[in-house]
């Protein structure tokens, strides 16, 4: 059985074998639930002058209202003034799909009760800097319709271990001529959006 560390209200739960947290609000009787998971630890890349880190947090929610996703943050180990990424409103919807919905459909950062959403994360730092052993998240949500009252809750200090595997190497997929991939990696970029239309060429 994973160890689990009791926190008062508005905290979560940690489930550090399995990178999982589950998020408890204060605000009504029963209070809000939201469970935050990462499927598979990131392996760090070497992006041109930046250490890039590309993985998913998969967000449920298990409560009886709305939650929305205001505002998201990562830190690296026991940093937590300076995020590496701190990322909100439009940059949100950017990144965030709903399982099942359709991939060319508009995002939201408002996840309904029952459902559960994708966080397509792309963290940078500079090439130079120490690799960190975990990636540290703080992620802002508001409980109830987003039209209405809304209870904000924060999410603090969720870990996600990066991975000490080295980084696949692609080779071209064909064999002969000189390859290139379109559309440079980014979290504005196809390649880690829900729907992606990357392209390779030969020439």
């Amino acid at each position: 059985m994973p160890t689990r560390f009791r926190y008062p209200p508005r905290r979560f739960f940690p489930d550090h074998s399995r990178c999982s947290g589950v998020l408890i609000g204060a605000a009504r009787e029963r209070g809000s639930q939201v469970e935050v998971r990462c499927p598979s630890a990131p392996v760090p890349v070497k992006l041109g002058e930046q250490q890039a880190f590309v993985y998913e947090l998969h967000v449920n929610n298990f409560d009886s209202v709305p939650l929305t996703l205001n505002h998201l943050e990562v830190f690296a180990d026991a940093e937590n003034t300076q995020p590496l990424v701190a990322i909100s409103g439009d940059g949100l919807s950017k990144l965030i799909i709903e399982v099942g919905a359709d991939m060319h459909g508009k995002s939201s950062q408002t996840i309904a009760p029952g459902k559960r959403s994708v966080l397509f994360m792309f963290v940078t730092q500079p090439l130079g800097r120490q690799i960190p052993k975990v990636l540290r998240h703080r992620i802002t949500f508001a409980a109830g319709a987003p039209s209405g009252a809304a209870t904000e809750t924060v999410l603090e200090d969720f870990p996600v271990t990066v991975s000490k595997d080295p980084a696949p190497l692609l080779r071209s997929p064909f064999e002969g001529g000189s390859w290139s991939a379109g559309e440079v990696p980014s979290n504005d970029s196809d390649h880690v959006a829900p729907s992606p239309r990357s392209t390779a060429t030969s020439t």
